[in-house]
């Protein structure tokens, strides 16, 4: 956090003088928060990784919860979270059918990985990231 707090200041007092205008300013204010949100958002706390994959097995159960087994993370079961919307659970449903029937590799982000390793069992993606949609 030091670091990035550091670098924002470094960033805030070159750029100050160089932007007078009453716009500029607001302009570059509103940049700079974006940049510090975004910052903050992906400094340091947050693990998470991004893992190309190829989908082996995506099943729903009966009482509709979906689960797939790839190539890597999910060497057994991972899970859709079945709190998020159903028309999320849809696409990823689909994600996962296309690629698996396509013999295509999926990108996947896990908020609690750190690579591409092995996860517990019923992990659950944040993201699935399809080539060529």
């Amino acid at each position: 956090m030091a670091i990035v707090v550091h670098c924002l200041s470094k960033v805030l007092n070159f750029c100050a003088p160089a932007y007078q205008h009453h716009t500029e300013g607001a302009i570059m204010r509103g940049l700079v928060a974006t940049t510090i949100a975004l910052l903050l958002t992906t400094s340091g706390a947050q693990a998470g990784a991004y893992c190309e994959q190829t989908i082996k097995l995506a099943i729903v159960n009966n009482a509709g919860g979906i689960y797939f087994t790839t190539d890597k993370s999910c060497l057994n079961w991972c899970q859709i979270n079945p709190d998020i919307s159903q028309a999320q659970q849809d696409r990823m449903y689909s994600m996962l059918l296309t690629s698996a029937s396509n013999c295509r590799k999926v990108t996947i982000y896990f908020d609690s990985a750190t690579g591409c390793e092995a996860l517990p069992v019923y992990s659950q993606p944040s993201t699935f990231l399809y080539p060529g949609l």
